[in-house]
C-alpha cells in the first residue's frame, strides 16, 4: 500500500471530491489501492482547507444539477403541453378564389351525411358537388359526422389505419372550399350535431375535451376558443351549426342515434320515437318508411315519412369488415308544407339524379 502522497495524487483525490462529494473517497481508494478511511483522513487532516473547498464546489454543482433537472422536467412538461395544444390549433386554409354568382332555386334542399373525413369517398363527393352545382339548392345540410375524429375515439385502433386531427381538418376544409364555389351566392350551409362531430353532448369532440381538461373548460374563454366550429369551420365558410332542423313544417332532419339491422328499419324506429316525419344519417344505410295514421275523432289524418340517407364515406374503411353500407344523399323539393324526397343512391361512382333527369359520374 502506498504510504506517501504526491501533489498530483492529492489533486486527483480532491477533483473526485469536487465531482462526487464524499463518494470521491471511495473512488480514489479503488483507483489507488488505498483504504477509504485512509483517503478520508489524509484529505481532511492534511489538506483540510482544500477538502472543504472541494466539498463546497460539489454542493454548488449539486444544486446546479438539481436546478437543471427541474428546468429539464419543466421544459419536458411544457413540450407535452405544447404538443397537446398543437393538436387543437385550427388549420388555416386559404379562402376560395371566387363564389358562385347564381341565385338559389327556391324550395330545394340537398342533405348529405357521414363523410367521415379523411375516409370520404371522392367519387361520391364529386357527384354530390356536381348535383349541388346543377340543382342550385337554397339550402345544403351536412347531416353530421363530417370529420371522423378517430384520433379522439375511445375504441381500439389499428395503427395501420390511424390519422391525426389535422389530416381530418385539412380534408374537411378542402371539401368546404370546393362546396363554396358551387353553392349559390344566397344559399344556406348548415351542419348538424352528431356523435362524431359537432357540439352535442355525445360528440367525440366534447367527450374528449371534457375527459382531458374539465377544469380548463370552466373558463369562459376556453368555452369560446374550444368550440367545435372554432376548430373545424374556416372563417371564410358560411357554414352554421344546428342541433337539428325542420323542413316544410314537418320533416325533422337529425343525425340520428339508433341503428337497426336493415335499411329502412332505423328510419321507422326514429319516426316512432318522434311520432313525426324524420330524415337521418348515422347508419350508413339507405331506406324509407311511410306510415299513414288514420283520422280519429278530432285528430286529423297524418302521414309519417322516414328516410335514412346513406353515407358519403368509403364502404370499406378498414376498421370494420363487410359492412352493408350504401353511399348516397337526399334531395328535398317542396313549397310550404308540401314536399317530396328523392334518395340518390351512388353505385360504383355513378348516380342517377331524378331531380336533374341525368346520370352523374364521380
Amino acid at each position: 500500500m502506498k504510504q506517501s502522497w504526491s501533489p498530483d495524487e492529492v489533486e486527483a483525490a480532491l477533483e473526485l471530491v469536487r465531482v462526487y462529494g464524499a463518494d470521491g473517497f471511495t473512488r480514489h481508494a479503488k483507483a489507488t489501492g488505498r483504504k477509504v478511511e485512509a483517503v478520508r483522513m489524509h484529505l481532511q487532516r492534511e489538506h483540510r482547507d482544500a477538502w472543504r473547498d472541494a466539498m463546497q464546489v460539489y454542493k454548488l454543482s449539486a444544486v446546479d444539477r438539481a436546478v437543471n433537472k427541474v428546468i429539464e422536467i419543466n421544459e419536458q412538461k411544457a413540450m407535452q403541453i405544447d404538443d397537446f395544444w398543437d393538436r387543437f390549433r385550427p388549420v388555416t386554409v386559404t379562402p376560395p378564389p371566387k363564389r358562385s354568382t347564381k341565385t338559389a332555386a327556391a324550395g330545394v334542399t340537398v342533405v348529405a351525411s357521414d363523410f367521415h373525413f379523411p375516409l370520404q369517398e371522392d367519387a361520391a363527393v364529386a357527384i354530390f358537388l356536381e348535383t349541388v352545382r346543377q340543382l342550385k339548392p337554397e339550402r345544403v345540410i351536412l347531416n353530421g359526422d363530417l370529420p371522423d375524429l378517430l384520433a379522439l375515439s375511445r375504441y381500439p385502433k389499428d395503427v395501420r389505419h390511424v390519422w391525426g386531427l389535422k389530416d381530418e381538418a385539412e380534408k374537411y376544409s378542402a371539401f368546404l372550399y370546393e362546396l363554396e364555389q358551387v353553392l349559390p351566392k344566397d344559399a344556406q350551409l348548415i351542419e348538424i350535431d352528431a356523435n362524431h362531430s359537432g357540439n352535442g353532448t355525445e360528440s367525440r369532440w366534447w367527450r374528449y375535451l371534457s375527459e382531458r381538461i374539465p377544469e380548463l373548460l370552466q373558463h369562459p374563454r376556453a368555452m369560446t376558443e374550444m368550440t367545435y366550429q372554432r376548430w373545424w369551420h374556416p372563417d371564410w365558410s358560411r357554414i352554421t351549426m344546428l342541433p337539428e332542423i325542420v323542413l316544410h313544417d314537418d320533416l325533422l332532419v337529425t343525425h340520428g342515434d339508433m341503428a337497426r339491422k336493415w335499411g329502412g328499419y332505423t328510419a321507422k324506429a326514429h319516426s316512432e320515437r318522434y311520432v313525426n316525419s324524420v330524415m337521418h344519417g348515422h347508419t350508413h344505410r339507405m331506406g324509407s318508411h311511410v306510415r299513414r295514421v288514420p283520422a280519429v275523432g278530432v285528430r286529423g289524418e297524418q302521414v309519417i315519412r322516414a328516410y335514412e340517407i346513406g353515407c358519403m364515406c368509403q364502404l370499406n374503411p378498414g376498421y370494420t369488415s363487410v359492412p352493408d353500407w350504401s353511399q348516397g344523399f337526399a334531395v328535398v323539393v317542396g313549397t310550404g308544407s308540401s314536399y317530396a324526397v328523392e334518395l340518390v343512391n351512388i353505385i360504383e361512382g355513378r348516380a342517377t339524379v331524378a331531380a336533374l333527369s341525368t346520370t352523374i359520374e364521380g
